[in-house]
């Protein structure tokens, strides 16, 4: 998903940037990590999962990728949201799948003939030779968190852009 940010003043900004360039790219990198900043908040905190250990929520991070052009980013680490499989020995990313979705599927015993589980309530455990998982949707709540913020990022950006030209001498 790409964020479109309208920038105020970019006329002034241009001469600016001639004018101070470092005071230019310092300011919209500072807006960058705001509002990436405010899109992490949100998303860790407005979601639809239901949260156990909030590993999950620790697990969405912030970046920085490209300084000019200026692109940043807002994603889930894959290595604080890993699960190993034990047949496949494969890792999987709960987190990815929360936000994406799954596939029905099935799971069955590796080692031995039943898996087994805590029965809800009594206190008892269930057995069963194989256990059919529902297709599940996606959870979208990154792209849901940057939609609610498009407003304010455009607001963050404006303010950033008339300090760096109140810094590079530019009346804006």
């Amino acid at each position: 998903m790409k964020l479109t940010i309208e920038l105020k003043h970019l006329k002034e900004l241009c001469g600016a940037l001639q004018k101070a360039p470092q005071a230019v790219k310092k300011n919209l990198k500072l807006a960058m990590l705001v509002s990436l900043r405010n899109i992490q908040k949100r998303a860790r905190s407005e979601h639809e999962f239901k949260s156990r250990s909030g590993t999950l929520e620790r697990s969405i991070e912030k970046e920085i990728i490209s300084d000019w052009p200026l692109k940043g980013r807002v994603l889930i680490d894959p290595k604080d949201v890993t699960v190993r499989a034990m047949r496949t020995k494969k890792d999987y990313n709960y987190g990815a799948c929360l936000h994406e979705g799954t596939k029905a599927y099935t799971i069955e015993p590796f080692e031995k003939r039943a898996l087994r589980f805590p029965a809800a309530g009594n206190g008892g455990m269930i057995f069963a030779k194989k256990v059919r998982r529902k297709a599940k949707k996606g959870d979208k709540f990154l792209y849901k968190a940057a939609n609610k913020e498009r407003d304010n990022i455009n607001v963050v950006f404006n303010r950033y852009v008339l300090r760096a030209l109140k810094e590079a001498g530019v009346n804006g």
